[in-house]
């Protein structure tokens, strides 16, 4: 899919965005603040991973919502999604309603649901960090179908 994404062949996505990290951090946020969640289907977003794959093992990258404060999993963890620094997909379904709970799906290691703590309406950014610094040059992307 991500290979498809940069050839531009997902003729129905379009690109929202993309963030680069300018130093070697171990966190990038994406500012969703100015997106109208109400114009979108499904926003997903991937990064340039493949940085931390050599160096990754035993370590995981995590996703918070307006830094933490909407996480909500039902799990009890300090993170809205969990996985490992492998290929994966994160579709955020607000389904052209920002008065929509907060959720996504994450194709990954582990494969999970996530339900955030409030609505589409609410989410301002998202945070991606990691158990180690991201090299620098770690790029964002967000992307959505209408």
């Amino acid at each position: 899919m991500t290979e498809a994404l940069a050839a531009g062949r997902l003729e129905r996505s379009q690109v929202i965005k993309t963030v680069t990290n300018p130093t070697s951090i171990n966190n990038v946020t994406i500012d969703v603040s100015d997106l109208d969640w109400n114009e979108w289907e499904y926003v997903a977003f991937t990064f340039s991973h493949s940085v931390l794959t050599s160096s990754g093992e035993g370590k995981h990258f995590y996703v918070d919502l307006n830094a933490g404060g909407m996480n909500g999993n039902s799990n009890g963890t300090n993170y809205f999604l969990r996985t490992s620094p492998l290929p994966f997909f994160a579709l955020f379904l607000p389904r052209h309603s920002a008065a929509n709970t907060v959720q996504a799906l994450c194709i990954g290691d582990p494969c999970a649901v996530c339900i955030g703590k409030g609505t589409f309406a609410d989410l301002t950014s998202l945070r991606i960090r990691y158990d180690s610094n991201l090299p620098m040059g770690i790029s964002v992307t967000l992307w959505g179908a209408k």
